[in-house]
């Protein structure tokens, strides 16, 4: 079927040093997001029924940019609380020995984001650059049922994040970094057995430019 919806969307910021970027931001948006040919036909078993997925999202946030400090040559910091409220979410319901695509009635969503960036120059030819995320989502079904009520929406944490530290002399780059995800759930959160653990992947990599060809070597899962 052919969808048509008016999807407006606010934004507005405020420097609140005049020396200083320091900027606070806020937006509102509405999100009108169609289900995908995959969606309808190809999870396993799709689902031609499936309704559109719509999102009203609000967001107020905080930046920060220094360049050419004392001791620092390059911070960026930015953190922002949100909140989602979708109907008719769309998502995948895995099972055994098939998975599918539904619509979730309400889901609710209430968040945080951070993320750094930290960079220094050591001399001329060597830099480190430390780069950081962390995500707080509390994601949860509201739909009028009972036996899922406040249920956290599967596969989504509650924590997550990532970091990166990284190591520059003139063509040649090296460096760690890591992502990690929390406690996340499979299915409905009453089941115990639909707990699924936290889990860390710890990598390192090195590259380098030859002209102009880029190579690179990962290492991934250090730690297993």
């Amino acid at each position: 079927q052919d969808r048509r919806k008016f999807s407006p969307s606010v934004f507005g910021s405020y420097k609140i040093l005049a020396d200083k970027d320091l900027v606070l931001r806020a937006f509102y948006k509405d999100i009108f997001r169609l289900p995908t040919f995959t969606d309808l036909y190809y999870h396993d078993f799709g689902y031609k029924a499936l309704k559109p997925e719509n999102t009203e999202q609000y967001d107020l946030g905080l930046t920060y940019n220094e360049y050419h400090g004392d001791f620092i040559d390059e911070l960026q910091v930015s953190v922002d609380a949100y909140y989602n409220r979708i109907t008719d979410k769309i998502t995948v319901v895995y099972g055994m020995p098939y998975s599918t695509v539904r619509n979730i009635g309400i889901v609710e969503i209430k968040g945080c984001d951070f993320t750094l960036l930290a960079s220094k120059k050591l001399n001329k030819n060597a830099a480190l650059t430390l780069n950081m995320s962390y995500t707080y989502q509390l994601a949860q079904n509201f739909d009028n049922n009972p036996d899922t009520y406040g249920d956290i929406i599967p596969y989504t944490p509650v924590h997550s994040g990532s970091a990166s530290l990284n190591y520059d002399y003139k063509k040649w780059s090296t460096g760690c970094n890591v992502v990690f995800a929390g406690k996340r759930y499979s299915g409905q959160n009453a089941n115990p057995s639909n707990i699924l653990d936290p889990y860390a992947d710890l990598g390192w990599f090195l590259k380098s430019t030859f002209g102009k060809i880029n190579v690179t070597g990962e290492v991934l899962n250090l730690l297993n």
